[in-house]
């Protein structure tokens, strides 16, 4: 009796585990995660059966007294038969783990090859080359980045731009900030930054502190329509700026050679119009006109020269005083009145009151200003308008010259602070000019402290405006001082 007992105990456990087998099983086979015909499905069905003729033999009784039943062992074996079929499936899926770790393998090792190349390529690259992320960290610095800026790879990785090279600095000497950098710039814009020696004259301090002129550009790395970073080539400008201070001293040179035989010209040329030579007949006095005024437009190019020389040589003068902008205005409107009057022009100034003078080189400026409002007046055609302003600002004062003149071409517009630019549009109608007074329009300004910018449209007119501190400018002893003319600037 004890025994039936212990059989039947046994008997109802081995039935509740088959019981419980079962459904868990089946609860796994009917998840639609488990994908029909596989080797799992398979498997799970094999698993099943066997759960369920186990339970039911265990219910019957000729089970236990014989444990032999067909019906039983018929589900025995179509669920070994499941097993078996899952296990083939299993020595198939086997087979493709292999060939697709040995497949991965394979592109792992081609992707290393490939990576080692670049790398390899990229630090073969002759200039200084560097990546930055989004956030402006760097990601990317080749060998000639080592030598130019002193740092180390290892040392720069994964560091903020800025803390690496934190001594950006425009030809004033004076520190860009972060968001006006190339990099930066690039960054934010998605547009390639160029940076040229000739024109913005930027210089980057090295890991030992010392500082070199930079020329070269900046591209934004574009994935997917979105700015992910930055990639930059520079390469040191000594060369280029050494070459340029040579240039700015030949014509430096060759200005003040030229400046005494036309001070000559001009002045036997006045002595022959005034008479002082005998009475000249009409066609005479044609050709001596001629002569006169070429001279003339001759001797203001050699004077713009000298300026341009005097700047970029660092060689001027500078005296800030208090100066009354306004009254520095009025007075070139009056000199400029004969060729106002002349074209018919309407010439508007407007000035907001308790205007704050200004600690500034009044030469300096006056000439600066001077050569915005001969443009106007030159490239305003007859019965246009011209219109300047002045107002106040927290800091300083800003200056608006409008007019209604022949405008600036839209693709020659980042030329217009170079040396020597004259918008194509206007060298058949205005064919004297030099090309150089908004290029020392802008140095001025700079060297005030101040910015100059311009909005355009050909044949709409065109704004020129000037933003001035009240002080900022420091004194400089030089041995020389911008020139100094009157009325309309060729």
């Amino acid at each position: 009796m004890p025994f039936n007992l212990i059989f039947s105990i046994i008997n109802f456990s081995g039935l509740a585990l088959c019981l419980v087998f079962f459904a868990l099983f089946l609860k796994l086979y009917l998840d639609p995660k488990i994908p029909k015909g596989t080797a799992l499905y398979y498997f799970l069905t094999g698993v099943m059966l066997f759960a369920l003729a186990f339970a039911l033999a265990l219910l019957q009784p000729s089970y236990a007294n014989n444990g032999y039943d067909p019906a039983y062992h018929l589900l025995i074996v179509i669920g070994l038969i499941f097993v078996i079929v899952s296990s083939r499936h299993q020595i198939n899926l086997l087979g493709m783990f292999q060939r697709a770790s040995q497949q991965l393998k394979e592109q792992t090792a081609a992707l290393t090859r490939q990576t080692a190349q670049d790398s390899t390529i990229l630090d073969s690259v002759g200039e200084c080359l560097f990546a930055i992320n989004e956030q402006g960290k760097i990601i990317r610095f080749n060998g000639q980045a080592e030598k130019l800026l002193g740092w180390k790879t290892a040392e720069v990785l994964g560091k903020d731009l800025v803390d690496i090279v934190p001594g950006y600095y425009d030809e004033n000497g004076r520190m860009v900030p972060k968001n006006k950098r190339p990099p930066f710039i690039a960054l934010r814009t998605g547009k390639i930054v160029r940076i040229n020696w000739f024109t913005s004259r930027y210089s980057l301090m090295r890991k030992d502190g010392t500082r070199f002129p930079v020329s070269g550009s900046v591209t934004p790395i574009i994935l997917n329509g979105r700015i992910v970073g930055a990639i930059g080539i520079m390469r040191d400008a000594t060369e280029e700026k050494d070459l340029d201070k040579i240039k700015t001293e030949f014509v430096s040179l060759a200005s003040h050679q030229l400046q005494t035989p036309l001070t000559t010209i001009n002045w036997y040329a006045d002595m022959l119009l005034a008479g002082d030579a005998g009475a000249l007949n009409a066609k005479q006095t044609e050709f001596v006109e001629e002569l006169h005024q070429g001279a003339h437009r001759m001797s203001q190019l050699v004077r713009s020269l000298l300026d341009v020389s005097r700047i970029e040589m660092r060689s001027l003068n500078i005296n800030p005083e208090p100066t009354d902008i306004a009254l520095v205005c009025r007075d070139l409107r009056h000199e400029m009145e004969p060729i106002i009057s002349g074209k018919r022009l309407s010439f508007k100034l407007e000035q907001e009151t308790g205007l704050p003078k200004l600690n500034i080189d009044p030469h300096m400026v006056r000439t600066a200003i001077q050569n915005i409002m001969s443009n106007a007046v030159k490239y305003t055609p007859e019965g246009g308008k011209i219109k300047l302003s002045l107002k106040k600002r927290p800091r300083g004062i800003n200056l608006d010259i409008s007019d209604t003149g022949y405008g600036i071409p839209r693709e020659q517009q980042a030329k217009v602070f170079t040396k020597l630019f004259r918008g194509e549009n206007i060298l058949n109608k205005e064919t004297e000019g030099t090309g150089l007074g908004l290029y020392i329009a802008k140095a001025i300004i700079d060297k005030s402290g101040g910015k100059i910018w311009f909005e355009s449209e050909e044949n709409a007119g065109t704004t020129f405006h000037v933003s001035l501190p009240v002080t900022h400018i420091k004194a400089q002893k030089g041995t020389t001082e911008l020139s100094r003319r009157r009325g309309i600037l060729d």
